[in-house]
């Protein structure tokens, strides 16, 4: 099945080629991809919903994904979220699935992209959720939280490991006397 490929910066896309007109039909496995380049993230509403509503979404769904995600977003039912889905990525996927039962109206979705937010609250050698006042220099010195790490590099001779060092600064590693050279 191929896609049918959006590029354009902004636009709608619909469940199928009647929307409007017609309840969308059984059997349907519609792929859409909305393109973006790198600098640019993808906000997608869905602003007008009708499709079958059952548990988890598995009979007739419409699903919104980044290209490389394995966890898409699935709708159905006959309220649309009150939220965008805003993929970050440079390709958003949009698929729309019915079983072989009545549909719905469908949906309608609008898309746009918009230049990606600058992080610049990130400093060289810091983790992010680690605060600059509980920085620890030493490993050992206090347990890390999640989505700290310790800053530890390895120390090779002609491609033979030799020892591990906490990194201190920019320009300064701790180590044991024992790892080098005298």
């Amino acid at each position: 099945m191929y896609p049918q490929t959006h590029r354009q910066s902004q636009g709608e896309l619909y469940s199928h080629a009647k929307y409007g007109v017609e309840d969308y039909p059984a059997n349907l496995d519609c792929l859409y991809e909305i393109h973006a380049s790198e600098d640019r993230e993808i906000i997608i509403e869905i602003v007008e919903l009708d499709i079958e509503e059952s548990n988890r979404c598995m009979f007739d769904f419409v699903s919104i994904s980044d290209y490389n995600s394995d966890t898409p977003y699935y709708f159905c039912g006959d309220k649309p979220p009150s939220f965008p889905t805003v993929i970050s990525s440079s390709v958003a996927v949009v698929t729309f699935t019915s079983d072989a039962g009545h549909g719905g109206r469908g949906f309608k979705l609008v898309y746009r992209t918009q230049q990606k937010p600058l992080n610049d609250s990130y400093e060289c050698g810091l983790a992010p959720s680690l605060p600059k006042r509980r920085r620890k220099r030493l490993i050992g010195g206090s347990p890390v939280t999640l989505g700290q790490w310790p800053w530890i590099v390895s120390l090779w001779e002609k491609n033979i490991f030799q020892c591990g060092a906490t990194l201190l600064n920019s320009n300064w590693l701790l180590t044991a006397a024992h790892c080098i050279p005298k």
